[in-house]
């Protein structure tokens, strides 16, 4: 689980923002003070207005499962919830492209130095950017502008922190999980120093470090 845009082990990361349990409760006093009520079936509606909404997902197995979780969540709160499973081919082309969705689970690739610019800056807001949530805030545009103005790993790491508090107050987007990368290695190999990796092929970084203890013979 994570609770914001930059994953553990990367610049940037901190503890120190606003993170929101999972509270149902609280979730449909949220709903019931915005005014949407529940009815006899279950559902919420303001008036004659029903609460209702499209979760776009990409078709496969690992978002299917998310999307149909969410999907769950969000019916027991009384929003009336329709999963739409886009193939993944066309996803691009007529979903992300054109922000053709209400609500969409996506996925984030980012390296140890993350720079979240093409992801959350308001300038990616349309294609081929990619700020899905098509969120607008100057603050935070400034900071992620900073960020990539220096070198100072230090400095971009603060930049990172103050984005991630705006966006974590702002709730333009839910963040659900980080997955994990295991990988087997024998045991007899040394060398081996990696403890944080953003993508599969990351294992392989100090690989000409790597080594086995051997010891000469006569022939």
């Amino acid at each position: 689980m994570v609770d914001g845009a930059i994953p553990e082990g990367a610049l940037g990361y901190t503890e120190e923002i606003k993170k929101y349990a999972f509270d149902p409760g609280w979730a449909g006093e949220l709903l019931e003070q915005a005014g949407w009520k529940k009815a006899a079936d279950g559902f919420r509606y303001k008036g004659e207005n029903k609460l209702a909404l499209t979760l776009t997902i990409p078709e496969r197995d690992e978002y299917i499962q998310v999307g149909n979780m969410i999907r769950d969540y969000w019916n027991g709160l009384g929003i009336e919830t329709t999963l739409q499973v886009v193939p993944t081919f066309s996803l691009q082309s007529e979903i992300i492209n054109p922000r053709q969705y209400q609500a969409l689970v996506a996925s984030e690739i980012m390296g140890i130095d993350p720079d979240p610019y093409p992801f959350w800056h308001s300038s990616q807001n349309v294609a081929p950017g990619l700020s899905l949530s098509l969120f607008i805030n100057e603050n935070m545009d400034k900071f992620l502008e900073r960020a990539r103005q220096t070198v100072e790993s230090s400095l971009r790491a603060k930049e990172y922190a103050d984005f991630q508090n705006v966006l974590a107050e702002e709730i333009y987007a839910i963040f659900l999980y980080s997955p994990v990368y295991q990988y087997v290695l024998h045991k007899d190999i040394k060398g081996l120093d990696i403890t944080d990796i953003s993508q599969p092929a990351d294992r392989l970084t100090d690989i000409t470090s790597w080594y086995r203890l051997t010891e000469r013979r006569f022939k």
